[in-house]
C-alpha cells in the first residue's frame, strides 16, 4: 500500500507473491518537477493497476489531452455498476493511472472503466472482457484512450448575399443548430423582407463535411404559403450529425469546383420555386464566395 511519485525517466515497479510484477515509466515530466508538489504517477506496492490513458476532447488537435485534474477515471462493478474503489483524477504528464484496491488478491475478469470530465461528460467501457481474460488472478495493465464528444449543441451559419435571387424569395441567412450527442437538428432560414418566403416552393439543403467525409442532406420540402413570412424552420435527424465537431469546415454547395463528395455530381443548398428551373427561378444557400464554407462552432448547452 506505500505509495511513491516518481520522476522522468525512472521506473518503478510492484511484485506480487507469485513473481509476477508490473512496471510504470514516467515520460514528459522533467527533473526540475520532482518534490514540487506537481500531480506525478505513483507506483503502489501491494496493489494492482487496473488501467492507464489518456483522455481527449473529441475537437482537440492529436496531442492535446486533457491536463492535471481535467477529468477523472474509477472502476464500476459489472455486476451493479457501483464504484470500486478510488476516483483516480489525470495528472501533470496527461495520464490517468487505475489501481485495483489495495490488498485485492484476485481481480477477476468483469470489470467496467469509467472516464469523466469536469464537464460531466463521460464515458463507460468494458475493462476485462469475460472471454479474454486469460490470467484471472492476476492483471497487467490495460492501455486505453478515451476520445469523448463535445456534451453541448454545435451550430453553422451561412450569411447568403442581397439580392443574388434569381427567383421571388432572397434567403439571407441559414443557421444549422444540433446536437452533436443525437443527431437532431433545426435549420432556421430567414430571407429579406421584400423578397420573403411565399407562394409554391421547395427548400434543399445539402452540406458536406469534408473533414469527416460525411453528408448531410434534408431535401424536397415542399410549402405552399398564401401568408408571406420571412423565418422558415426545418427539423429532423441526421446521423452524420453525430460525427462532426467545433472547427470543421463544412459546404453547402459544389458548383464552384470543390471535390464532389460520396461520389455525387453535384449538390447545392436552395429554395427553388415552382416551375423548377436550375439555375434560374431560386435563391442559393451559400456565401458570395460559393467555395467559402461554414464552421461548425460551440452553440451552448
Amino acid at each position: 500500500g506505500e505509495r511513491f511519485a516518481l520522476c522522468s525517466g525512472a521506473w518503478a515497479g510492484a511484485r506480487d507473491g507469485s513473481g509476477r510484477s508490473q512496471s510504470l515509466r514516467l515520460e514528459g515530466l522533467p527533473q526540475s518537477v520532482c518534490g514540487s508538489g506537481r500531480s506525478l504517477p505513483e507506483a503502489r506496492i501491494g496493489s494492482r493497476k487496473a488501467a492507464e490513458g489518456w483522455i481527449y476532447l473529441s475537437e482537440t488537435a492529436p496531442g492535446r489531452y486533457l491536463g492535471a485534474g481535467r477529468a477523472w477515471a474509477e472502476l464500476l462493478s459489472m455486476a451493479d455498476g457501483s464504484v470500486v474503489g478510488e476516483r483516480f483524477p489525470t495528472l501533470d504528464d496527461g495520464t490517468f493511472h487505475v489501481w485495483f484496491p489495495h490488498g485485492m488478491g484476485n481481480p477477476g475478469c468483469d470489470w467496467l472503466l469509467r472516464v469523466t470530465l469536469e464537464t460531466g461528460e463521460s464515458e463507460v467501457r468494458e475493462l476485462f472482457r469475460s472471454g479474454g481474460c486469460t490470467t484471472p488472478t492476476y492483471h497487467y495493465p490495460v492501455a486505453s484512450t478515451f476520445v469523448i464528444p463535445y456534451a453541448g449543441r454545435l451550430a453553422l451559419v451561412v450569411e447568403d448575399p442581397l439580392a443574388d435571387n434569381t427567383g421571388p424569395t432572397d434567403v439571407t441567412s441559414m443557421t444549422l443548430d444540433f446536437d452533436p450527442q443525437t443527431g437532431r437538428y433545426e435549420i432556421v432560414l430567414t430571407a429579406d423582407s421584400s423578397s420573403p418566403f411565399a407562394g409554391e416552393f421547395r427548400v434543399n439543403i445539402n452540406l458536406y463535411n469534408p473533414t469527416r467525409n460525411s453528408f448531410f442532406d434534408d431535401n424536397v420540402n415542399d410549402f405552399r404559403l398564401s401568408v408571406p413570412t420571412t423565418t422558415l424552420k426545418l427539423t429532423g435527424y441526421h446521423q452524420a450529425l453525430r460525427q462532426w465537431t467545433p472547427g470543421d469546415a463544412v459546404h453547402t454547395n459544389n458548383l464552384a469546383g470543390m471535390t464532389n463528395p460520396l461520389g455525387n455530381f453535384f449538390f447545392r443548398s436552395d429554395v427553388t420555386h415552382f416551375p423548377v428551373g436550375f439555375p434560374t427561378n431560386e435563391d442559393l444557400i451559400a456565401f458570395a464566395d460559393r467555395t467559402q464554407p461554414a464552421v461548425v462552432v460551440r452553440a451552448g448547452p
